[in-house]
């Protein structure tokens, strides 16, 4: 983990390798080495990881949740949103999965779901500024200028930072 924290994808995806050579049922190092693929670029590899640590244990939220950001970024949103449906099954008070799921049918242009998702994300964790940031765009994009303006500046209150918010 420590590898990939540091930026070092490869290191990290031989690291995860390793472990699973000791140990080839060991969830946590498929799902890492999934991430470590998509930060390096191997979607295809990504996916194949995590869908592995899924049927090693289904009940991995967490798993679903990464394979769902996967698929997004490889163009499936609809996997996406399926995916991080079952995440959410699995652990309905995270704050991460909603409003992944929430930017997911906000990209399919479900301006009424990604609302709904956002609003729980925000609910559940009050000063993420990204869901803040998130909502206010699906706002906008529904046609609620003054709903819009209210999260953005309240996202950019949260995380002066932002730059997304602006």
């Amino acid at each position: 983990l420590i590898r990939m924290q540091k930026g070092d994808t490869s290191g990290a995806i031989e690291d995860f390798s390793c472990a699973l050579q000791l140990d080839p049922r060991l969830t946590s190092a498929y799902t890492n080495r999934g991430m470590a693929k998509h930060d390096a670029g191997d979607l295809g590899g990504a996916i194949e990881d995590l869908t592995t640590a899924i049927q090693l244990d289904p009940k991995s939220a967490i798993a679903y949740c990464n394979r769902g950001t996967v698929r997004h970024d490889a163009g499936d949103l609809e996997g996406a949103i399926e995916d991080t449906s079952r995440a959410l099954q699995l652990d309905p008070k995270s704050a991460v999965y909603h409003n992944n799921r929430g930017v997911y049918r906000l990209n399919l242009g479900d301006l009424g779901g990604a609302i709904e998702d956002l609003t729980a994300a925000i609910q559940l964790d009050p000063k993420s500024a990204e869901a803040y940031g998130n909502r206010g765009n699906a706002k906008n994009q529904k046609g609620d200028l003054g709903g819009a303006i209210e999260d953005l500046t309240t996202a950019v209150q949260l995380d002066p930072q932002s730059a997304d918010a602006f």
